[in-house]
């Protein structure tokens, strides 16, 4: 710290058995410490034992070569904790950092996830009843669980969560656990799904592609921003270039199908295109097709196989590609892909 002086430790954090944070007065932070404490709360930074501790800080002065050594004296005693682990993650419930669900199709069945109680703790943990509170708590529902039930240290109880959005966009509630933990209390775990439908993906595509002005005018409809209107010519209609991610107003081209010769033995016919991840979970339906005659009632999807490949960087949570493809079989095939609104 400036001029090379070091004042005590004012704070320390402990949860769940490790020391968490350790603050500093501002103008005695050590330069390891930065602004005074870590960074963030850092789950299991220094696990402490049962019974006594000895735990060492060396900390240096920023002006000068001084070190300082902080040495901590704790006793952890037998404690149950908690913890809820929802695939594919596990999160502390302590955390009280929301739990996404991810987003799926507004309206029932719904969604179930299978979640996990669990006693990472050296006590018996004891539930005595979980509730489900916010503003659409109702869309949330718990199964498996009686009340009241203990768990030994290490052991996990498995119960299921079903998420039902009522409607397109963000549904939200809090599941809530009464429970012997050392602080009293209930816990409550943050929860959020995204509720999908086609129209609401569909309009916040159009606001995103298309002026005000076009989008209040419905004699637009037809030819600028309609599901099926072409605004820049390039023969796909916007149905298509919301469902590729392309640019309704530069003209662009369908993905090609192309013939595969890399197995000389077995040609295939393939087609590879983008798809937004939204869009299969909100019911738009995308199929790759194939036919001998082009025949209306000829077109079908056996024996199409597709290789799903995630998106990456920023586009890794928005996009994939999928590579769709059949056996060249016969003296003509044709491939096409086609995508169907609800």
């Amino acid at each position: 710290a400036g001029g090379g002086s070091f004042n005590p430790i004012t704070t320390l954090l402990f949860q769940d058995g490790s020391l968490l944070q350790v603050d500093f007065p501002p103008s005695s932070a050590p330069a390891e410490l930065s602004t005074g404490t870590f960074a963030r709360p850092l789950p299991g930074l220094l696990p402490l034992s049962l019974g006594a501790n000895t735990v060492e800080l060396r900390a240096t002065s920023r002006t000068g070569p001084e070190t300082r050594t902080y040495t901590i004296n704790a006793t952890r005693s037998s404690a149950p904790e908690l913890a809820l682990e929802f695939p594919p993650r596990p999160a502390r419930i302590s955390d009280g950092i929301p739990i996404s669900l991810g987003f799926m199709k507004a309206g029932p069945p719904g969604t179930t996830f299978p979640v996990k109680i669990v006693n990472p703790g050296s006590a018996d943990l004891t539930v005595s009843g979980a509730s489900l509170s916010g503003p659409q708590a109702a869309e949330f529902v718990l199964s498996g669980l009686n009340f009241p039930f203990t768990l030994g240290p290490g052991e996990e109880l498995a119960f299921s969560l079903t998420a039902t959005p009522s409607v397109h966009g963000q549904r939200s509630a809090s599941l809530v656990l009464q429970n012997n933990l050392p602080h009293g209390g209930p816990v409550s775990l943050p929860l959020r799904v995204e509720g999908l439908t086609v129209p609401g993906l569909l309009s916040g595509w159009r606001a995103s592609r298309f002026t005000s002005a076009e989008l209040a005018d419905p004699a637009l409809e037809a030819t600028v921003w309609g599901d099926l209107a072409d605004p820049d010519g390039d023969g796909i209609p916007n149905l298509l270039e919301y469902a590729l991610n392309t640019a309704p107003k530069s003209p662009g081209q369908m993905p090609p199908v192309v013939l595969d010769t890399s197995d000389p033995a077995h040609p295939r016919l393939t087609i590879t295109y983008t798809r937004l991840l939204r869009a299969p979970a909100a019911g738009l339906d995308y199929r790759v097709e194939w036919s001998d005659t082009l025949a209306p009632n000829s077109w079908t999807v056996e024996g199409v196989t597709e290789v799903v490949t995630p998106g990456a960087g920023a586009s890794a949570t928005t996009l994939e590609t999928v590579t769709a493809s059949v056996p060249a079989e016969g003296p003509r095939r044709f491939l096409r892909l086609r995508v169907t609104a609800p």
